[in-house]
């Protein structure tokens, strides 16, 4: 383990909270530091919140015996969000029991995919932990109609995603999932995905792979299966570090950071396990999954020498750090001038990187043949207003 003084900065004081199985030096470090008063704890709550990563600060809270030395208006907020998003989870597990119980009637195949999978491996060991967004199933397309039939059946709704355009081209192979399904009066939003990742990330994990690797969960009622874990952690730094420009805007969320760190520790995997026989493809996105990597590895303390992580990955990692404490910092009064000017030219790199992200994302489709196409739809893209609404 490394034994550094603990980085006070929101971003990465957070992740040193989220860290899981610490030490008992480490728990020691953070007790002293509480007892400083000199964390602001408003910003690193307000970093919880962007990441959707406030119940769990509460679980690994309780766990590591600190929840009762932080602030008692912390504590007060802190307990309420954890309570309501266990009632929010057990409505979540509800319907996911519900649609898989039709689906096991009717012998339909599902992999639970992303938090969905959390709640069949027990990974927090606290179902108020993740945060839900929605529910992420893999479905065979010839089977998904039935699905949906079922899914308007039981009152949910469609919600219509105007960016996810189908215009008949090559380009529509980026999509890789069909518009979400909402429940009427409730959260639940479930998402049918006929592919495992987004655009060309969607070749390194093809779903004909994912389906013959998976996991059936056999010890569970209903029957549904979940990716094998060197495939559910490649899925999972994938899908954090691109499917949104993640990894050029910098924005990598803790949540996804912590569950990274925590599908390791519980399949005690390695770096090498998730990238070893895929598809060439993925040399395209080593320096994202490193970068990743080593940002859980130095934030979550669990290497003690850098040497093997390619200078190119320990730069970007340092990029992401900088780029999410000054986006923090911006939200002061009165920040510095050094964190508007680090936003900026931090900035200009993701701006820089845009066009060849949408190359390979927006624009994506296979072959020689569809060039014309994806040319057509980098030029829709680039002078649309809502592509600039999103940089």
């Amino acid at each position: 383990m490394i034994n550094s003084p603990i980085n006070t900065q929101p971003y990465n004081l957070l992740a040193t909270f989220l860290a899981p199985d610490k030490t008992e030096q480490q728990i020691a470090e953070l007790q002293a530091l509480i007892g400083q008063d000199k964390i602001n704890w408003g910003l690193v709550l307000l970093q919880a919140n962007i990441d959707f990563c406030t119940p769990l600060w509460y679980v690994q809270l309780k766990m590591d015996n600190l929840f009762y030395l932080v602030p008692q208006d912390l504590q007060e907020y802190l307990t309420v969000i954890y309570d309501a998003n266990c009632e929010r989870n057990q409505l979540f597990r509800e319907e996911l029991e519900k649609v898989l119980i039709f689906c096991e009637a009717e012998q339909i195949q599902t992999i639970l995919l992303k938090g969905a999978a959390t709640f069949y491996d027990n990974l927090y060991g606290d179902d108020g932990a993740r945060v839900m967004k929605d529910l992420d199933l893999l479905i065979k397309p010839e089977q998904i109609d039935a699905v949906v039939s079922y899914l308007v059946a039981s009152n949910y709704q469609v919600i219509p995603n105007p960016r996810r355009t189908v215009e008949n081209k090559q380009t529509d192979l980026r999509h890789h999932h069909i518009d979400a399904y909402q429940k009427r009066g409730t959260p639940v939003v479930i998402e049918i995905h006929y592919n495992t990742l987004y655009a060309e990330t969607g070749q390194i994990l093809p779903p004909e792979d994912a389906w013959n690797r998976s996991i059936s969960c056999v010890d569970h009622y209903p029957l549904c299966n979940i990716l094998s874990p060197s495939d559910r952690l490649l899925h999972h730094a994938l899908h954090a570090s691109n499917s949104q420009r993640e990894f050029i805007q910098g924005n990598i969320s803790l949540l996804y950071l912590t569950e990274y760190q925590y599908l390791k520790k519980k399949y005690c995997l390695t770096f090498e396990d998730i990238t070893k026989g895929k598809n060439p493809i993925i040399r395209h996105y080593l320096t994202p999954l490193r970068t990743f990597d080593y940002l859980a590895q130095i934030l979550f303390s669990e290497i003690s020498s850098y040497a093997e992580v390619p200078l190119r990955a320990k730069l970007h990692g340092k990029r992401v750090l900088a780029w999410q404490n000054s986006s923090l910092a911006l939200h002061e009064e009165n920040h510095s001038f050094s964190a508007t000017l680090t936003n900026a030219l931090l900035h200009s790199y993701f701006l820089s990187q845009i066009p060849m992200w949408m190359w390979r994302n927006t624009c994506y489709a296979a072959g020689f043949s569809s060039i014309p196409d994806r040319i057509r739809m980098c030029i829709k893209k680039l002078f649309t207003a809502e592509s600039y609404k999103k940089i």
